[in-house]
């Protein structure tokens, strides 16, 4: 008689005797050599497999249930260790002395206990590593997804949920903000599910979402009106206006952020101007994600990068500037701007409510939150100015960190806000121009004619198209205006140079282009003052595909870093909540040990001047439309 695990006396003894002694051996050398931990969803199964059952000759099975109460103290780790590699020991001398014996009673027992010491062993001791989970809140333009990232960077669950927008007028996009937070505590509750982890494991928070907008909220965090998502145009007017009057120069000398018709202060000017009863009965302005936050905790905090890009906060003083307000009408008003705390500072825990709603443990500290663009550069393990942080989804994101505040920028090339990490501020250029244009497309011209697909082999068939055409043999130029841009607000998207030739792949190569052109478009400002990187780090759908990020390298002619984690801001601001509940002692160690680049792209040099000649085409495109829309 012997032991096995459930279902396995149909193998071979001797194998199986084996297969008991190697796999908690290896288990303990890969942990122990290697740092990787053991979730417990996986150590569950393994487990399972090496759980203890006695196989007699007659085939009558008695599973023995034993469960080891784990303990924290140090000497409790260090001694049981000692033990199991003591029985392990003597399990090993014995099996020799009995080599032409197939089983045995003792060899079973002690490899039991030797097994069941080893694991309680790796519980103990990989308990904590097995405990550091992390969890991060993205409310995005489209989505709201809740993903759990473990301390090495592990993404072990994501759940995300597409979000109803509304436009009750044109150029208008609103969310019921109700919705929005029960939306929030279904993806919550669903990936602490998915993960299998205990929530009581899961030792901070990090909140990050799209960048201004607008949330209205009470005394006690109830929304007073629909929140006004980023895409929203409604204040254009108005940034019009300030043009005009020389108002956005006055602005910008004081907060290094152009006008634009989602920010927060146009926003809060907007319905000033048009809904005066409703902002007299808001308490606090909120970001989303800090509407969110005041969902969890009840408390209503901002974060320096929020407030910074939301256009009210000084830059130079990095305090809420009462001129700043005071220039946009809205003096009356400085009380609903929410406190501000650095990007791993406690906002803040889940509230008892919150709980029952969530699935969270009481009392789990929200450390971390952060404006998405800076949560996706720190999730690119970006700490210098040498590389360039890309960002290719709904929208193009270009931007650099910066050692002090830097004054070669201007209101009408890029925007300038305090970054998450101290001392830096990031330099940012972003449009509405990116890999949006091309879903727009697929959805309006490919998918129809072939809804059998499915948009995975759609995407894989326009890879394969693109890829089949090189960059010489199409000079169709797409400008990619289909959701307006950031520099040419009343400009459309366009085609040039179609010709009866031109087929699909054509055009699809033409968009794949205009949207890396436009990326290179904002790169090209963002070094007038003749800087250089190093290289870039992309993320963003655009890296889904390997022929796109191809083309990224071959235009900007500068080696790409793709990163591992799909999710990168909620990855980001999830490093913030390590660092705020002392899981990391700071960024450097946190990006060191959660960052992993997925693959590398490098520049082909034979392409340079080809695609430089292209890109002129594209600029000439753009004054073309210019003078168009002029």
């Amino acid at each position: 008689m012997g032991f096995a695990g459930p279902h396995l006396d149909i193998l071979h003894p001797d194998l199986l005797k084996g297969i008991q002694h190697i796999l908690p051996g290896i288990l303990l050398i890969l942990y122990c050599e290697h740092g990787y931990p053991l979730h417990r969803h996986l150590l569950h199964k393994l487990l399972s497999f090496c759980h203890i059952t006695f196989v007699f000759k007659n085939n009558t099975n008695f599973k023995l249930l034993f469960q080891v109460p784990l303990e924290n103290d140090y000497i409790t780790k260090v001694l049981t260790l000692s033990i199991s590699f003591i029985l392990l020991f003597f399990a090993f001398l014995f099996d020799i002395y009995v080599s032409l014996c197939y089983t045995s009673f003792i060899i079973g027992i002690l490899n039991y206990i030797s097994c069941t010491f080893i694991f309680t062993s790796i519980l103990m001791i990989g308990g904590n590593a097995m405990s550091q989970y992390l969890l991060g809140v993205d409310n995005g333009g489209t989505m709201t997804k809740a993903s759990i990232f473990d301390s090495q960077g592990a993404e072990i669950a994501t759940v995300g949920k597409r979000l109803v927008t509304l436009a009750p007028a044109p150029g208008y996009t609103e969310r019921n903000l109700d919705e929005v937070w029960e939306a929030n505590c279904q993806v919550i509750r669903e990936v602490i599910e998915k993960s299998g982890i205990d929530p009581r494991d899961i030792r901070g928070i990090g909140l990050t979402g799209y960048g201004n907008g607008l949330c209205l909220v009470d005394e006690a965090g109830n929304p007073v009106c629909n929140g006004i998502v980023s895409s929203d145009n409604r204040g254009q007017e108005l940034v019009n206006e300030a043009r005009r009057t020389n108002l956005e120069e006055k602005i910008f000398s004081l907060n290094h952020q152009g006008l634009w018709s989602a920010q927060t202060s146009t926003l809060l000017a907007w319905v000033h101007r048009n809904d005066k009863e409703t902002l007299d009965k808001a308490r606090w302005f909120l970001s989303i994600k800090d509407f969110i936050r005041m969902k969890l905790t009840g408390e209503a905090y901002s974060d320096i990068t929020e407030a910074s890009s939301a256009g009210l906060l000084n830059i130079h003083t990095l305090e809420y500037d009462r001129e700043l307000f005071a220039l946009l009408g809205l003096e009356n008003y400085f009380h609903l701007a929410p406190p501000c705390l650095g990007c791993c500072d406690k906002g803040g825990e889940v509230t008892a409510v919150a709980a029952a709603l969530t699935g969270l443990a009481q009392g789990t500290p929200v450390t971390g939150s952060m404006f998405d663009v800076n949560a996706g550069m720190l999730a690119s393990g970006i700490l210098d100015s040498s590389t360039l942080c890309l960002i290719a989804g709904t929208w193009s994101i270009n931007e650099y960190l910066v050692d002090g505040l830097y004054y070669g920028y201007n209101e009408s090339t890029n925007a300038v806000s305090k970054a998450f990490l101290p001392g830096y501020y990031l330099v940012e250029e972003s449009t509405p121009t990116s890999a949006s244009n091309f879903e727009w497309f697929l959805e309006q011209f490919l998918e129809p004619d072939r809804p059998e697909l499915g948009k995975g082999p759609l995407y894989d068939e326009c890879n394969r198209l693109v890829d089949s055409i090189s960059p010489e043999e199409s000079d169709i130029v797409f400008v990619p205006y289909l959701f307006s841009s950031a520099t040419h607000p009343d400009a459309k998207a366009c085609f040039f140079n179609l010709t009866s030739y031109s087929t699909r792949a054509h055009v699809i190569r033409a968009i794949y282009e205009g949207v890396v052109f436009s990326s290179m478009f904002h790169v090209k400002r963002l070094m007038t003052d003749g800087r250089t990187f190093e290289r870039a780090r992309l993320s963003g759908g655009l890296t889904n595909s390997p022929v796109w990020t191809q083309m990224m390298a071959d235009v900007l002619q500068m080696p790409i870093d793709v990163l591992q984690a799909s999710e990168l801001s909620a990855q980001g601001v999830c490093i913030a909540a390590g660092i705020g509940c002392g899981l990391f002692t700071d960024y450097a160690s946190a990006t060191e040990g959660m960052v992993k680049v997925k693959k590398t792209y490098y520049p082909n040099p034979e392409r340079r001047e080809i695609y430089r000649k292209k890109f002129a085409a594209y600029e000439k495109a753009q004054a073309a439309l210019d003078f168009f829309h002029s």
